[in-house]
């Protein structure tokens, strides 16, 4: 269980950028066998209170670093640049995430994935409130081959996600990919999080082929498998 190797891309005063996955793939490739995943952007400028307290380690930063990017242009349509993102993935050893898009966002960009036969699209925190799909719908859209389903125990400790449904997505979606996504200082650390997750799946009564398959297994196979 652990984080996985990614690249961000980049986004400056003019917005999604894909040259910056040619320049992290010519920094960080040959340095790693697996694909780089390639984030959508994180930072979307919709309206939403995190209950996280953030700092930023260099203020005088603060109006290059929080740039508010989403996928959609004013016409609720994928940007040219996401769609140039999109038809990169045949080319380039990548797997790309959604970071926090929209459901609608989400959608269109299964679709798109479609039309243009990309391999891996994660879908980034699923059952944050930006995002807010549940088990059900999930399920879903793990039918389609290419894509993987992201399970962080913060979107659980944040109250974004009952417990129910997260059961449910750990123990029956497929595809599912479980993380931590902690790591501000006021969290818990990686051992109680070893800690927490082995009491979870414990009471959760995750067999040891269920508990490889979302540790282990499904990140490698995204990661390697295409």
């Amino acid at each position: 269980m652990g984080r996985l190797p990614k690249s961000e891309i980049l986004c400056d005063k003019t917005g999604i950028e894909p040259r910056a996955i040619i320049q992290a793939l010519a920094a960080y490739k040959p340095l790693i066998k697996a694909h780089m995943i390639v984030h959508f952007p994180t930072i979307t400028g919709r309206q939403f209170q995190s209950r996280l307290q953030r700092q930023l380690v260099y203020p005088s930063l603060r109006s290059e670093l929080l740039q508010a990017e989403t996928l959609f242009n004013e016409d609720l349509q994928l940007k040219k640049k996401a769609v140039d993102v999109l038809k990169m993935a045949n080319d380039y050893p990548i797997v790309l995430s959604t970071g926090h898009a929209s459901r609608e966002e989400t959608y269109q960009l299964i679709d798109a994935c479609i039309k243009y036969n990309v391999r891996a699209l994660l879908l980034n925190q699923p059952a944050h409130p930006l995002m807010g799909l549940k088990a059900q719908e999930l399920k879903e859209i793990a039918r389609h081959d290419f894509v993987w389903i992201e399970q962080t125990l913060l979107t659980y400790l944040l109250g974004h996600q009952s417990k129910e449904d997260l059961t449910e997505v750990l123990s029956d979606v497929p595809k599912v990919i479980y993380s931590s996504d902690l790591g501000q200082t006021n969290q818990m650390n990686v051992k109680a999080w070893f800690d927490f997750t082995e009491k979870l799946f414990t009471e959760l009564k995750l067999s040891e082929k269920r508990k490889d398959e979302i540790c282990r297994e499904n990140a490698l196979a995204m990661l390697t498998n295409h």
